[in-house]
């Protein structure tokens, strides 16, 4: 008799391929856009927006997300409109296990 097992198909962790980030016009929300190149385990992303010191100004999670592109508005807290700031993105598995981060400055149009 023959039989055959399904063995469990392994995947990559998720890795982030794009984030970019890029402040509004008026100076209040960030617009981002983060790519990942497999949501199969339905990781979560835990995305902040720091200022030039490091300090978190605003936070977002998204837990098991299912798309591979997440785009969305995130709105500022206190923050000095002179203050260079940075995206930080960290994907975790459904265990809380570090999968991916990125970091990238905010993109700033013309004011």
């Amino acid at each position: 008799m023959n039989t055959t097992h399904n063995s469990p198909k392994v995947t990559a962790p998720p890795q982030i391929d794009r984030l970019q980030a890029k402040l509004l016009p008026d100076n209040q929300r960030v617009r981002v856009t983060l790519v990942l190149n497999n949501v199969e385990c339905r990781p979560t992303l835990e995305l902040s927006l720091l200022d030039e010191k490091q300090m978190e100004i605003a936070r977002s999670t998204i837990i098991g997300t299912f798309n591979t592109l997440v785009s969305f508005t995130l709105h500022l807290g206190q923050h000095s409109p002179n203050d260079r700031l940075f995206l930080q993105a960290v994907v975790f598995l459904n265990d809380n296990e570090f999968s991916d981060s990125k970091k990238v400055p905010v993109e700033v149009g013309s004011r």
